[in-house]
Parts: structure tokens; sequence; C-alpha cells
């Protein structure tokens, strides 16, 4: 739940009502009664409830965590509850897997939005799986687009505060429950300018008088309240002869047209360097480079102007260069036993026409369960006859419960999203030398680790060879033609972020559907914080005439 609004505009004040409720104020006056009834109710009944934020000495969460102490501090009380408050800095996020899913938690995240990126990630993976751990989040910032977009969409309520959103955030929010978005804005932002608060119900579908509230308990009819402020509209009457006698006066005046030097000076500079940086010796790959161009045609922009300048331009971003080390992930890094299975279901395929030698009334495998540890590459398997879950899961009982074989429980486990489907003629006989074949392999030397799998599996840690020796440059080294991008043209969003930490795995970003299907580490994308610029017409026309002369 994202909670918006200006500094001083109160949403502490309403975070600490709703933790506490009429509980506190029942404490602290005295009054006697059964538990539960007289001593009052939190708004907002959670087990645990923590506050990260790089101010812990706030007084207004230090008078929660006061009140918390008292509820919880004597067992035998009335108004007694096993309830805990607790700090922690945006650098010590937990995972969300360290949480109890048993104790509901509420998490607050207070003035966070200014923190690094890698944060915004670890707190993002609390708005799209906090709700399998039971734990809730609540967002307080003081502007609207300042808010990541991922925790946008996975909010389920959003609370707006006085200048807490611009007039398009507003509209861009309320377009989805009325279509006069004009008038159902000025409603919202008169409520909000009388220091109220609303509450948009993000869940509920837009014809739902619910879907928004005044503060906390007030529906608000947006059509009901716009209806209201239609007819209280002055109705102002224009004599028509005044009317005319205005307008000749205004005719016969000389205009007065007021230009703002700032917005003139930026656009000198920006048809400057769009000539210097488009022009056939143009196209500078680095900043110094059209700064002295500048200079050499006698311009005083600033370094830092024309950095700005070239930074949104759509050409620069698509031929900047990569860097220099990009982090992969790789299962060489697991060097840990038992921390990391691959397991397939392997589909066996049977020749009718041969003859086998096998008894007709024995057990038919049409399937063969294969699991490999990934640091040891030890190997072992067993055989099935169909795809059931009951007997899948027998055959990962065989194989971890059996004292006698090396592989234990993973921590976790991998299994591959196709089936693999051999192809060839087979037969029934693969059943006698299957365990022969995964036996020589446990026994063999493996090139990744210089080792056999059974003797890799009495050490604690394996270390891994690079799997793969290029005869040619690739990656940086590879050398690349002139007119080749190095980035790509389009535009794409995150879709999903994947955050591995155990083994410890770089941070995957997933684009959307329009980009590549594949996952991307933080140095292969290029932030790109503007919408970027594209060449002029002149440019485009000038290109393709000098084009059609050198044909």
């Amino acid at each position: 739940m994202p909670v918006i609004g200006t500094s001083g505009s109160g949403k502490t004040n309403i975070l600490g009502n709703l933790f506490l409720g009429t509980k506190a104020e029942c404490i602290c006056k005295g009054k006697k009664g059964p538990k539960g009834t007289s001593y009052g109710s939190r708004y907002i009944a959670c087990d645990d409830l923590i506050v990260c934020s790089y101010h812990p000495d706030e007084p207004k969460w230090a008078f929660v965590r006061y009140m918390y102490g008292i509820i919880s501090n004597d067992p035998k009380a009335p108004y007694y509850e096993n309830i805990r408050f607790s700090y922690i800095s945006p650098e010590k996020i937990p995972s969300v897997r360290a949480f109890s899913p048993e104790r509901s938690t509420v998490i607050v995240f207070e003035d966070v939005c200014l923190a690094p990126e890698y944060i915004q990630n670890q707190i993002g993976q609390f708005f799209g799986n906090g709700r399998h751990r039971n734990i809730s989040c609540v967002y307080v910032a003081q502007k609207y687009h300042k808010i990541p977009i991922f925790i946008h969409e996975n909010s389920s309520h959003l609370v707006l505060f006085n200048s807490g959103s611009s007039h398009e955030d507003i509209s861009k929010i309320i377009r989805r429950y009325t279509d006069d978005v004009k008038n159902a804005s000025m409603v919202i932002n008169s409520y909000l300018r009388k220091g109220e608060f609303v509450v948009f119900d993000l869940t509920r579908p837009k014809d739902d008088p619910l879907a928004i509230h005044l503060r906390f308990d007030t529906p608000l009819n947006l059509q009901k309240e716009i209806m209201v402020r239609q007819k209280q509209e002055p109705v102002i009457y224009i004599d028509p002869q005044k009317a005319r006698e205005l307008d000749q006066i205004i005719a016969k005046q000389t205009p007065t047209i007021n230009i703002d030097p700032q917005k003139a000076h930026n656009l000198d500079q920006h048809l400057a360097l769009q000539k210097l940086y488009y022009r056939p010796e143009g196209l500078y790959q680095n900043v110094k480079g059209l700064w002295d161009a500048c200079k050499k045609a006698s311009y005083s922009f600033s370094f830092i102007d024309v950095k700005k300048w070239l930074e949104n331009q759509a050409m620069y971003q698509i031929f900047r260069p990569s860097p220099k080390h990009i982090p992969y992930a790789s299962y060489s890094k697991i060097t840990k036993p038992n921390t990391v299975h691959q397991c397939d279901l392997i589909k066996i395929p049977y020749d009718e026409d041969v003859d086998t030698n096998l008894l007709d009334d024995g057990l038919i495998y049409y399937y063969v369960l294969l699991v490999i540890d990934c640091a040891t590459r030890y190997k072992d398997f067993v055989f099935l006859t169909s795809k059931s879950s009951k007997e899948v899961a027998e055959a990962f009982k065989s194989i971890y419960d059996n004292p006698d074989k090396p592989l234990n429980w993973p921590q976790k486990l991998q299994l591959f999203g196709r089936v693999s489907l051999p192809t060839g003629k087979c037969c029934r006989e693969c059943e006698r030398f299957a365990r022969r074949i995964v036996d020589n392999m446990n026994d063999s030397l493996t090139r990744l680790i210089g080792m056999s799998p059974n003797d890799a599996t009495k050490l604690e840690q394996i270390y891994s060879k690079p799997s793969v020796k290029y005869n040619r440059p690739i990656g940086i080294n590879e050398p690349q033609l002139p007119k080749d991008p190095t980035w790509s043209p389009s535009l794409h969003k995150i879709w999903r972020i994947v955050v591995g930490k155990n083994p410890p795995m770089p941070i995957l970003y997933y684009l959307d559907e329009s980009g590549p299907q594949r996952p991307f580490v933080r140095e292969q994308l290029m932030h790109i914080k503007e919408e970027p610029m594209l060449p002029s017409r002149w440019v485009l026309g000038y290109n393709q005439m000098h084009t059609r002369r050198s044909l």
C-alpha cells in the first residue's frame, strides 16, 4: 500500500493510529474490563510491525514502539497481546524467506524512494512475494512518480495526501474509475487541499461504490460529487455589445509576447548541438569530442550541458560502448555438494519388434528420473512406470533417503520444463545396462572438475574450470563493424526481477513481451531516464539526398 504526501501532511500520524487504534488511549486512561473489549483494539492487528527507515529516532514511531512494549510486556495483563516492534536499516533488509507465515507481519518502508537500486529491488520482492509469507507492505513517499513501477503494479491500496501527486498523476489514477477525468480530478484535489486524504482500493472493480474512500470510513461517489459541483458553479451572462467593444479595443492594442530567456537559450543550444552532431563528420562517440567541436565552432557551451544533451540522443545511446565486465549466472559458482540438483523425466520409447529375452509379465518402465548434483556432477536414476506424482515422490525418496548413496536432499531442486524425447530405436535392454552406464560415468574423470563424481562427493567444496574455450574473440573482444549498434534501437520495460542469494548469483532482469525472452544482468541494460531524442527530419532528408547523389 503506497502512502503518498508531502512532509507534514500527516502520513505517519495516520499509520500510527492504524497500528495502535483505540488500545493506546484505553490503556493510558486505565479503563478496566474483559480482555479485548474495554481496552480497545488495533485497526491493523498484526503480530510483527517492522519499520524500515533511515531515521530510527522518529518520535511518532518511538511512541508506537513504547506502546507495543507495554502491550506485550505482561502476559497476565487484560490488554496483553503477543506482538513485536522492530527497526531495520534499508541496507539490512532480510530475505522474504526469513519470515514465518505463522505470524502476520507488516513492514513500513518510510522515505526510502531515494535509496540505491539494489535496495529498491529488495523492497520489490516483498511487494511481489510477501503475501506467500503472510507479509503486508506499506511504502511511504512524498511524491507519486518517485515510487517504482513494480510497487505500483503489486499494490492493493493507494493513499493520497495533499501535494503528494501532480494533476497528471491524479488523472492517471482516476481514469480507470470515470470518463470525466477533468471534473473528477478537481473533486479529488478539492478534498486534498482541505487536509483530507483519499484511499483507492485497487482490488475492486471501477463501478464498485467502495472503490474510493474519503479517509477510511466514508465512500466517495465521484459522479455524485461532480453533479453537485456543477450545480454550484455560477452562471455568467455576457452582454454581446460590450463584448464586441472589448474585442475592438484589444485588436487596436500592440500584442506583447513574453519569451523566457532560459527556454530561448536552451532552444538555441539544442539547434547548435544538433547541427554539429548530425553532420557527416559528426556522430561523436564521447562527450569530449562534441565539446571540442563546439569550441572550434565558437560556442561556449559548458561540458555538463553538452553531456546532458548528448546522453539523451538515441543515436548516441545505441552506439555507446558496452561495459568491460559483464557477470553471468553460472553453475560453476556452486562449490558445495547437495546445494543445487538438476532433475529431468526422460521418456523411454520402445521397439516392439526387438526380442529382448525379458519376461512378458515384468514391469514395463516408460520413464526414467535422472538427478545430477551440480557441484560434483554425480548422477543417479530410478525407472518409472508412469509420471504420477506419487511414483515420482517415491523415486525421490529412494534416491535421497538411501544411506549408501552420496546424494542428500538439496537446498534447491531444478526441474526442466520440457520432457526429453530421445530419437532412434530403443528396447527394454536399456533396463539391463543403464545402471552400468551411470556407474561408469560416476567413476570417469570429469574435465570441468578434474576428478570423478565419486571422488568429488568426498570433498566439502569443489571448484570447476571454464567449460568452453573459444577459438575466436567473443564478447567485448569480438571485432565489431563501424555501423554495428551496441545497444538495441528499441526501448523495453522490465517485467520481472529475480534475486538469487543461494548460491550467489547476479540479479536477473526479464523484459516485457516485446523484448528478448531471456534474462539479462544489470550491465547488459541501459537505464533511459527520459524519452530519447531522434534525429530531426532535416537530418534524415540530408542523409537521403547525400546517398542519392553518391549513387
